[in-house]
């Protein structure tokens, strides 16, 4: 589209002028359609991974995040398990899922402390050879509870503050989302997510 616009202006400019405005803005659309594009697929597949791995993106993401914070938060990533063996939908999945989980703690927690934990699970119900494993994913703080965050005590905006989308992306990958309130004492999101665990990735 782009380079045929570009063919159809030089070509008005030179035989009929007054097609050059609709020339310019058939390229002016096309630009903005591989603009919209780009920030489409970045925001399916985080460039990060494919450049650095999970494991190393998660992390740049949470020294990312204190730093947002100015001090005010200390985020420890903790993981059990190579993640190199995770799908790579799954892999955006789960980054844009701590992404949002840390983003809504930065927010509108009030928190201290953020912890987030990534394990491997092996299938209770498949038989031993079985290949199914589950990633269970932990984001939790120390700040405040569900209720306050509602309440807009800490200028939560409305009752999702993300959760929806969180939950959209684990239930995208057939697993399941529990929010936990801890009393005031913090919350908690635990995700369990299933996938196909390739030979080697765990005994």
């Amino acid at each position: 589209m782009s380079a045929g616009a570009a063919s159809i202006k030089a070509t008005a400019e030179a035989e009929c002028p007054s097609l050059v405005p609709e020339a310019s803005n058939l390229a002016q659309t096309s630009m903005s359609l591989m603009r919209s594009l780009r920030t489409t697929l970045q925001t399916l597949r985080p460039p990060e991974i494919d450049d650095f791995g999970l494991a190393a993106s998660l992390s740049a993401l949470a020294r990312e995040q204190e730093q947002r914070a100015a001090g005010k938060l200390t985020i420890a990533l903790a993981i059990d398990g190579d993640l190199q063996g995770l799908p790579p939908t799954s892999a955006s999945h789960v980054y844009r899922i701590v992404q949002e989980g840390l983003t809504n703690i930065g927010k509108h927690a009030n928190a201290s402390v953020a912890r987030v934990d990534l394990g491997f699970r092996p299938e209770s119900s498949e038989p031993a050879a079985s290949r199914r494993r589950w990633l269970e994913l932990t984001i939790e703080d120390d700040g405040y509870g569900a209720h306050d965050r509602r309440q807009g005590t800490a200028g939560a905006e409305g009752d999702g503050f993300g959760l929806i989308g969180m939950r959209e992306r684990v239930m995208a990958l057939g697993g399941q989302l529990d929010v936990i309130d801890r009393d005031g004492r913090g919350f908690k999101l635990h995700a369990m997510i299933p996938f196909e665990a390739p030979a080697g990735l765990l005994p």
